[in-house]
């Protein structure tokens, strides 16, 4: 079984409220990771930046734990 720890912190932007998620495996090392917010207009400019960070993010930890 796969099991993970999360930690998630609230950031306050002038775009508004934002969570930056990470997942920790059972050791501690980060394994995953996520920025979430509230998608109230999900094709603006600000919208895509995000998403394109939480994937850099993503892939960045990913690589970082081999």
């Amino acid at each position: 079984m796969n099991r993970s720890l999360t930690t998630i912190s609230k950031v306050k932007t002038q775009f508004g409220t934002m969570y930056v998620q990470i997942d920790r495996d059972l050791q501690g090392a980060a394994v995953g990771g996520n920025i979430s917010w509230h998608r109230k207009e999900p094709d603006s400019q600000i919208s895509l930046l995000i998403e394109e960070l939480s994937d850099g993010l993503r892939r960045a930890l990913e690589d970082a734990s081999g």
